[in-house]
């Protein structure tokens, strides 16, 4: 049953036992709106169950970069190149409008006098300027330029922000020149955009018009100049201001070294709001002082990896900041620093995830167990309960001097798990979350590169691939004496990933070359390559680092398969042996594994999925 009047479906199967039924319903869901969907399920004897099962589809997309409307009290943002979406700033409304032609705006603004979108995009050279009404979708085209690039000085230009100015005269729109030469040349480069005129301004090529070199990546605009960091991302932590003729560039206030990323100004200029990786904080202007609100170190919960915009919403003292690494929009109490989610959607309650790099899983007790690698943020072990997609944190490991988290391998008969970094190895107890470095350093000095790894359990070892060695380390479980079983340049080439088969006593290496699916013998040490392409349409081959990136393989509890991720997931038949590759799916796949069902669980980015290998079609079942 659903609240919609009409919905498809197939019919159902029963397996014979009469008690398990495979059957599929398609509904409708709309954006925006929250679908209820219930389960009835009646036996041959008539006996109903009216709520066998309850699920709620939520359809609504996050705006990491946005704007914000004071005026009608809305924030205005885009999550796709197909819409542009508005929230509520004061109740939880939603909308969205389907915009005429696709585009992704890297400078989006609001005129409040004509209720209407402004949009900067930069195709290759082309600069364009759009309006665009948020009712119909419909966009005008307000101005077009190439910018005509020496590719011998430049090699592309990009849309950094775009601000529309107060009395809704100017838009500012700033960009950002590459250099074909020297990363030190880049430059930012300010336009003004006269609505009225209909021209387009340089204000700022790289220095202001006495001289002074200009070298921000953002900016806002006060009532007497535009406020920037005069400096690159993360680098010296001061605002300035340029005045709006361009003319000169004036120190505003030194800031909290908080490795700023972006920054807004309230009402009447007085204060200064600057979000950056480290934490958030506030500046008076006048008095020259600076009060950290909230510190990115005191965050488990709320946290931020990749900020695209920060705006303020002064009349509830919060500063709103759009964050696409965890696809969400954070709001920070302007007084009290307490952190909360204005929009986000997903499945399941907890921490949000990141960089799902691995996936174990435990059938019996219907956990999964996520190595997130947090990006800018801190690096978790997170269980995932599979019938809820609710997740807890187990392990928190910091930064790991931000290693890039590789592989999670369990250990049930232990009860302990191994966290697989770069550089180090931890072994993990499920039971409260403690855990030990069993091999490596912490900030990667013992100069590993580890990839991947599983357990050869009837020997008592970790098993890692390492491309330091190109080659096989194994590490004992009770002694974590660390030995190389395998080393050659030649045979294995950047190996990213095994898993360990105790029917045949070997492992099967997987590399990010051709040649690029081994077989180990666990006892004899020989090295056998068994496939060197994994054809995708009969032309690309997914084991090609020119098509793409391998991730991982992991084995299917019956033995038959292995499963390769990474740009593309693909099967190898080991009893054929042939391999394919799944169809219709366009985003890269971390790590999948495989349940004694058959289900295919996998990893992206964010979220945690169900996939079917034969149409590419996935659900979410943890975001």
């Amino acid at each position: 049953m659903a609240p919609l009047p009409a919905f498809s479906g197939t019919g159902s199967e029963s397996d014979g036992s009469g008690t398990d039924v495979t059957w599929e319903v398609s509904v409708p869901a709309q954006d925006g709106e929250s679908t209820e969907l219930v389960v009835e399920t009646e036996d041959d004897q008539g006996n109903l169950d009216s709520e066998a099962e309850t699920a709620q589809i939520i359809q609504k997309k996050v705006p990491t970069s946005f704007v914000v409307d004071e005026v009608h009290r809305r924030l205005i943002g885009q999550a796709n190149n197909k819409s542009l979406l508005t929230y509520g700033l004061d109740d939880e409304s939603y909308s969205s409008v389907e915009l005429a032609e696709p585009k992704f705006c890297s400078g989006l603004g609001y005129r409040p006098d004509q209720e209407k979108a402004v949009c900067a995009t930069l195709v290759e050279d082309w600069f364009r300027l759009t309006q665009i009404d948020l009712e119909s979708g419909e966009d005008q085209v307000l101005f077009t330029e190439q910018l005509a690039l020496d590719p011998e000085e430049w090699l592309f230009a990009n849309v950094l922000k775009l601000e529309v100015s107060e009395d809704g005269a100017s838009a500012y729109i700033l960009t950002k020149f590459f250099s074909s030469v020297d990363y030190a040349l880049n430059k930012p480069v300010f336009f003004r955009y006269d609505f009225s005129a209909g021209e387009l301004v340089t204000l700022v090529d790289g220095e202001v018009k006495n001289g002074d070199k200009v070298t921000t990546d953002t900016f806002t605009l006060a009532d007497d100049g535009i406020v920037v960091f005069n400096d690159e991302f993360g680098g010296v932590d001061a605002a300035y201001l340029i005045d709006y003729a361009g003319e000169s560039l004036t120190p505003v206030s030194l800031l909290p070294d908080l490795i700023l990323a972006n920054l807004d100004v309230n009402a009447d200029g007085s204060l200064l709001f600057t979000a950056g990786f480290d934490g958030i904080a506030k500046t008076d202007v006048a008095e020259q002082s600076s009060e950290v609100i909230s510190l990115e170190s005191d965050q488990s919960f709320f946290q931020v990896d990749q900020i695209r915009s920060v705006r303020l919403d002064e009349a509830n003292n919060r500063l709103l900041i759009g964050d696409d690494g965890f696809d969400y929009v954070l709001a920070v109490d302007t007084e009290t620093g307490e952190r909360s989610e204005f929009a986000g959607n997903g499945v399941g309650t907890g921490k949000r995830m990141l960089a799902l790099r691995s996936l174990a899983l435990d059938e019996v007790n219907a956990k999964a167990y996520i190595l997130d690698d947090g990006g800018n943020a801190t690096s978790y072990l997170i269980e995932v309960d599979l019938t809820t997609g609710n997740r807890s944190i187990l392990a928190d490991f910091g930064d790991v001097c931000h290693q890039i988290a590789q592989e999670v391998v369990l250990h049930p008969e232990a009860n302990q798990a191994y966290a697989v970094f770069e550089g180090v190895v931890y072994t993990v107890n499920l039971a409260d979350g403690s855990f030990a470095v069993l091999t490596g350093d912490e900030c990667g000095a013992a100069g590993f590169a580890f990839t991947g790894g599983d357990l050869d359990i009837v020997n008592g070892r970790l098993l890692l691939t390492d491309t330091a060695l190109n080659g096989v380390a194994a590490v004992d479980l009770a002694t974590g004496t660390y030995s190389v079983l395998i080393e050659s340049d030649e045979e294995l080439d950047v190996p990213v990933d095994l898993v360990v088969d105790t029917a045949s006593n070997s492992a099967y290496i997987v590399s990010q070359a051709i040649d690029g699916l081994h077989q180990y013998d666990l006892e004899t040490g020989q090295l056998v390559a068994l496939l060197d392409a994994c054809l995708e349409s009969s032309v690309n081959d997914i084991l090609d680092p020119n098509i793409g990136s391998v991730q991982n393989v992991t084995m299917d509890p019956g033995g038959q398969y292995l499963w390769i991720s990474g740009d593309r997931v693909g099967k190898y038949n080991l009893q054929s042996p042939t391999c394919q590759t799944e169809i219709g799916r366009t985003h890269s796949v971390l790590d999948v594994k495989v349940t004694s069902k058959g289900q295919l669980l996998g990893t992206v980015f964010n979220q945690m999925i169900q996939l079917d290998f034969e149409t590419g079609e996935a659900v979410v079942i943890s975001k």
